[in-house]
């Protein structure tokens, strides 16, 4: 009995369409499967790549940004500790000693963003401003505002805290500036007599992030209230308030982006990261950057789509294989049946000639014996009637005993030679 494999691989062969659907199932399909998913996890690689790359972006951007605006406090902390009598003066509300105190030295710290400062009493009163029309270096402006007393940065700085504003809705001297602030004490007192406001252009500050853009599409800086404060982007439009945005709204929530998000800026879909800026107790900032939604993903998916149709060739080329195999297959079994039933038939053959030829051998065995023997007693007979040895015959009889005796022996040669000729057929004559 064959074994139940051969059966098997028989019956697959002889159905050429099941064979193709093995194929397919065990094979093409397999090999189909491991390579989408080996492209997925790649384009998922490249994706979170792109995306740690953004992180590290927003991270040394808000380090960037965090220093540069920390240094620009610094320097209007600088103002009032490098004049001592400029806490008297803004005490005494003389706005002629103030603008004699700005006046009387240059300010350090030039490198710094700030574009102007104020000088504000303990009431509000803007007493003195200088810019850069004055060079700040002690030349006085003349005040865009009377004062400041409603404002919330004044408070917070008037309370004791040096406050980072952000973008300013009610502008003093520059239209979107954003605003510093740090209280004026005298020497040995913790008593706030008055403020010192600076001014910041935005996109000063965003001009930091220009050496982060490299490979990022944008990076841009949003205050702790929602509003833009510049944008990295050279000739890009300014936004002014974001608040709105359900993506900046995540930022104001505390939350960080990483992932596939509609920009608020351009409104188009990109891989948006972010990182958190914070100075000291103020509403923390946020550095967003932005990459192109495609990139590198729509360049590798070229690659990967020429791969899938070289899988998708190769697999036809494989199934197609397997269709004409089975049906070479097939027609081998057919022609092995075949062979199998004419070899049965000629076996059968074979035995019924063998059984013939013994038929015939026992036939002459007989026959041998059969016809010679009285064949043999005939012209015995005739031989001894012949010689007359029990009595005389008469001619007649003699002519009919020599008549016997040659027909006998011409009978008996016959026979021997039909004997002969079957012993030649059936291989037996030595």
């Amino acid at each position: 009995m064959r074994p139940a494999t051969e059966r098997a691989a028989e019956w697959l062969a002889s159905r050429p369409w099941v064979l193709v659907g093995v194929v397919a199932v065990l094979v093409a399909l397999p090999i189909l499967l491991l390579g989408e998913n080996s492209a997925s996890d790649m384009q998922r690689r490249l994706r979170a790549e792109r995306l740690a790359l953004g992180v590290q972006a927003a991270e040394r951007g808000a380090e960037v940004i965090q220093t540069q605006v920390t240094q620009s406090v610094r320097q209007v902390r600088d103002v009032k500790q490098e004049r001592p009598g400029l806490a008297i003066a803004v005490q005494a509300g003389n706005s002629q000693d103030v603008k004699f105190e700005l006046t009387s030295r240059g300010f350090a710290g030039g490198a710094t963003d700030i574009i102007a400062i104020h000088v504000v009493d303990a009431t509000g009163l803007v007493l003195a401003t200088v810019t850069p029309a004055s060079g700040l270096s002690g030349g006085a402006a003349t005040p865009a505002v009377p004062t400041v007393a409603d404002r919330d940065y004044f408070r917070a700085a008037r309370a004791g805290t040096p406050t980072v504003f952000g973008v300013s809705t009610d502008p003093l001297l520059y239209q979107g500036a954003v605003l510093v602030a740090v209280p004026i004490q005298p020497q040995n007192s913790l008593t706030n007599v008055g403020v010192l406001i600076g001014e910041i252009r935005g996109e000063d500050i965003a001009l930091h992030l220009r050496s982060q853009l490299g490979p990022f599409d944008d990076l841009y800086v949003v205050d702790g209230a929602g509003r833009l404060v510049g944008r990295a982007l050279a000739g890009s439009p300014v936004v002014a308030d974001l608040r709105s945005d359900p993506i900046i709204q995540q930022l104001l929530a505390g939350s960080q982006l990483a992932g596939e998000l509609r920009d608020p800026l351009t409104g188009k879909v990109g891989l948006l990261t972010s990182a958190r800026v914070v100075f000291g107790n103020g509403l923390p900032w946020s550095v967003v950057v932005v990459q192109a939604a495609g990139g590198v993903e729509a360049e590798t998916e070229v690659v990967l789509g020429e791969q899938r149709a070289v899988r998708l060739g190769l697999i036809a080329i494989l199934l197609v294989g397997s269709f004409a195999f089975a049906q070479v297959a097939a027609r081998s079994l057919r022609q092995r049946k075949l062979l199998a039933v004419a070899l049965a038939q000629v076996e059968a053959k074979s035995r019924e000639v063998e059984a013939a030829n013994r038929h015939k051998s026992e036939f002459l065995a007989n026959m041998s014996h059969e016809l010679r023997t009285p064949l043999n007693a005939i012209i015995g007979f005739s031989d001894v009637l012949a010689e007359r040895m029990f009595g005389e015959i008469n001619p007649k009889q003699s002519e009919y005993v020599g008549d016997i005796r040659t027909s006998g022996q011409h009978l008996l040669s016959l026979i021997n030679d039909i004997l002969d000729l079957s012993k030649v057929e059936a291989g037996k004559m030595e």
